[in-house]
């Protein structure tokens, strides 16, 4: 596929072949990133100092992939995302534009073409959405007063009773029912405790905690409900705040980590631990979400009492040999991610 587009920039882009860089890792040679990374920065000084036709240069790497977790073990995790580190700019990148246009494919070429996502793109979705819910016998005025409470309250611990208290909703019996719908219908994802730390058990009576599934439906149902005009200045505003972004990213690690776990859960008792991940009867990993510029012992402390885990952060990669605790930045967490 590569060598036929070299052949169309070749004869169709008329690129010469002096601008076009090809790369088969499988036949190169090289080893490790650092001797990949000096090639091609050996060849771009190469190439600038040519008198070439266009300015623009092709890099075109065959077979170059990022080595996906094999299991949950923070070690693990830590190792992969230590590898994929290479790929920081271009990761960071693309997780950027992943927060503001989530999964959608509307939303993503809007956002990769016109460097935005239209208010129509988010129209067709909103459309969508509130015909299924009204289909469904609900009101949409009641809805959109939910949605604003589940903003104000999203990533933590709640009742029924706290979020009808938050909307002004007559009942808590009809929040649930609305919630339980938006849940059934991938909007929303439900968030249990544990009984006790340590164990697998869910407590269904006590604090819940409730996301969106993904970004897009946080800014599109989110704009929506605050009354934007432009839902993508909405988005914007979600991404740039540290609250509203710690909020959005929990979301975004729930909606991950509930693909490769049956059961996803919390834990809060004088202290807290954002996930807990359980599969065959067995927790499989802690994980803690501590997107700041700084880290602290105090941030630690729900993972110190469950003798180690996952902390996913803003810019941090290391290891607290200590406590047991592998700090990787979520953007090389989710790039390590199996499909």
């Amino acid at each position: 596929m590569l060598k036929k587009l070299i052949k169309n920039l070749i004869t169709s882009e008329h690129a010469g072949p002096p601008s076009i860089f090809y790369f088969a890792f499988d036949i190169a040679g090289l080893k490790g990133a650092a001797e990949v990374k000096d090639a091609v920065i050996s060849y771009i000084k190469w190439a600038k100092s040519l008198p070439l036709k266009k300015g623009r240069l092709w890099i075109l790497l065959d077979e170059a992939s990022i080595q996906t977790i094999d299991e949950f073990s923070p070690e693990d995790i830590f190792n992969k995302a230590h590898g994929a580190s290479y790929y920081q700019d271009e990761i960071q990148s693309t997780f950027k534009k992943y927060l503001l246009a989530g999964g959608y494919p509307l939303s993503i070429i809007d956002l990769t073409t016109r460097g935005e996502i239209t208010q129509g793109t988010y129209f067709a979705y909103q459309q969508a959405m509130l015909g299924d819910i009204t289909k469904l016998g609900k009101n949409e005025a009641i809805l959109r007063e939910l949605i604003g409470g589940i903003l104000i309250k999203s990533a933590e611990p709640i009742t029924w009773q706290i979020l009808q208290q938050t909307t002004g909703i007559g009942s808590h019996n009809t929040v649930e029912d609305y919630v339980r719908t938006l849940e059934a219908l991938f909007v929303l994802y439900l968030l249990h405790q544990v009984r006790y730390l340590g164990g697998t058990e869910i407590s269904f009576r006590k604090r819940k905690k409730i996301y969106f599934m993904d970004p897009f439906q946080y800014h599109c149902l989110g704009g929506w409900s605050s009354g934007y005009s432009n839902y993508f200045d909405f988005a914007q505003k979600i991404v740039t705040e540290s609250s509203s972004i710690s909020r959005l990213l929990e979301g975004v690690m729930a909606g991950h980590l509930v693909r490769h776990f049956p059961k996803l859960a919390f834990w809060r008792n004088r202290g807290e631990i954002d996930f807990i991940c359980v599969s065959n009867g067995k927790i499989r990993m802690f994980a803690e979400l501590k997107y700041q510029p700084q880290i602290t012992s105090d941030d630690k402390k729900g993972l110190k009492k469950a003798k180690g885990g996952l902390l996913l952060t803003r810019n941090h990669l290391e290891i607290d040999e200590t406590n047991h605790i592998y700090m990787v930045p979520i953007h090389l967490f989710l790039a390590v991610l199996p499909e």
